[in-house]
């Protein structure tokens, strides 16, 4: 009985060990997130704010780069998804 009390079969626990990778990316985003969100806003040197951006470019200032990322990820897997189910119908 030399086995030790703290060995991690990772295959045996699997979902956990990726339950926790997945939590720390979380923890890792939010604190990213929070840091962007909360920096000062960027002046000109005569002390005024620069004029709102149009199109893409405005939008992607603003969103968060995490929704950015998510909604792209939702796109990309949703357009997969449907290639999938063309290429392979179901077999009723």
């Amino acid at each position: 009985m030399t086995e030790s009390l703290f060995s991690l079969n990772v295959l045996q626990l699997k979902y956990l060990v990726g339950a926790l990778a997945g939590g720390a990316v979380l923890a890792i985003a939010t604190a990213l997130t929070g840091m962007m969100l909360w920096q000062p806003r960027a002046q000109n040197p005569d002390g005024s704010f620069p004029p709102p951006q149009r199109g893409w470019r405005g939008v992607l200032r603003h969103v968060p780069w995490v929704l950015v990322l998510t909604i792209v990820g939702i796109i990309a897997y949703g357009i997969v998804m449907a290639v999938a189910c063309v290429l392979n119908p179901p077999n009723w």
